[in-house]
């Protein structure tokens, strides 16, 4: 039996940790698209701020492009963030 192929081994490791990342990018994604269905925009910007600045622009790509998310859902998205920003803030400032 022949040993395996280094390149081939590497090159199959890099396929199942894309296809890892890929796939909790997808849960993600839907925890945000669920927010957004139900309107909690709480929920949806919690989920956004724990991730990283690399997930965050790994789902912020465009649909297009392989993205998870429409421009609808983006702005949607966006507004959820501004709008429990300024929440926050006021509770903070009434502490």
């Amino acid at each position: 039996m022949k040993a395996p192929n280094e390149v081939v081994t590497y090159a199959e490791k890099l396929m199942k940790m894309k296809a890892y990342q890929r796939r909790k990018l997808w849960d993600i994604a839907d925890v945000i698209n669920q927010a957004w269905l139900h309107y909690d925009e709480l929920q949806a910007a919690e989920t956004w701020l724990e991730l990283s600045e690399e997930e965050q622009g790994l789902l912020w790509v465009a649909e297009t492009k392989g993205g998870f998310f429409s421009m609808a859902e983006k702005d949607w998205l966006r507004h959820s963030l501004s709008s429990t920003h300024e929440v926050n803030d006021g509770e903070a400032e009434r502490t």
